[in-house]
């Protein structure tokens, strides 16, 4: 398995032997990642700073799975004597963003992808953040909802009305095993509308760090169905620019330094500080 991976790692960076070579010469590399709009502007503070050079207690903060996988990137380099520097660049959506690191505008984007996403894609590909079932998401209805009132042995979740995002192809995949009713929007910023106004009951969401493991945006609050959850099938990998200046350069570096992070458990760590990989849902019964 390491002897492929390592052939497999040869084979990319031959092509750019040239630049990976001047890693000998900088102790810096800076990239352009791409971040969703939402997120760019939730976290203003960090959008404008160097963020690998703040100190984070991420068990202390609620923050955006796109936010923690640049996180990530910058603890992957903490242990190679190189630092990183991320500019933001704020895009709509992944679609737009994977074609910006595929034409070399853009070096990467903070949100990890879905394997299956990364089909006929040129770009680099790291190895997995997270392996198939480790993302978990858990079954959330407004707080409000009268399924709350109910014994847990008489909710059935084929009579209620599922939401999802259309391009959420994983989770559209689990939403089938649980319901044949469900809506699905255009972009992820709606679902929150949709709750809000009653339209759907209930949406696959990954669970945060808060001890209650509520979500609350947009006027609206949502609490999970306790002791259920679904695991997503698939892996989660970074993508990186095959011909940006720096992309062969960062992807080189990225991949030793997530190989040097798992050795030691750190990623794991990291998810599940974030709550991404939740200890208070351990024990809950996987629905798919």
């Amino acid at each position: 398995m390491l002897k492929s991976f390592l052939m497999v790692l040869l084979l990319y960076c031959l092509p750019h032997w040239q630049a990976i070579a001047q890693l000998n010469h900088s102790n810096v590399i800076s990239i352009k990642a791409g971040i969703f709009v939402e997120t760019f502007k939730k976290y203003p503070h960090f959008m404008q700073s160097d963020i690998c050079q703040q100190a984070l207690d991420i068990s202390q903060m609620q923050i955006d799975r796109t936010l923690l996988d640049a996180i990530l990137m910058c603890r992957a380099f903490e242990h190679q004597n190189t630092r990183l520097q991320i500019e933001f660049v704020s895009m709509p959506n992944e679609r737009r963003g994977m074609l910006l690191v595929e034409q070399g505008k853009m070096d990467t984007m903070t949100s990890s992808v879905w394997s299956t996403e990364t089909n006929g894609a040129d770009v680099y590909v790291t190895q997995p953040l997270l392996d198939v079932g480790e993302f978990e998401k858990g079954v959330y209805f407004a707080m409000s909802h009268p399924v709350f009132d109910l014994p847990p042995q008489q909710v059935a979740l084929s009579n209620y009305t599922g939401l999802s995002v259309k391009d959420w192809t994983l989770d559209n995949q689990a939403l089938y095993q649980l319901t044949t009713q469900y809506i699905k929007v255009g972009y992820s910023p709606a679902i929150f509308q949709y709750m809000r106004k009653g339209r759907a009951d209930f949406i696959l969401l990954e669970f945060p760090s808060s001890y209650n493991l509520n979500w609350c945006h947009d006027e609206v609050c949502l609490k999970p169905l306790p002791n259920v959850k679904v695991a997503l099938n698939g892996t989660r990998h970074l993508v990186v620019s095959k011909y940006s200046e720096n992309g062969a350069q960062f992807f080189y570096r990225l991949e030793r330094g997530l190989t040097q992070l798992r050795a030691m458990g750190e990623i794991r760590k990291l998810y599940q500080q974030s709550g991404l990989i939740n200890s208070q849902v351990e024990d809950w019964k996987v629905l798919n």
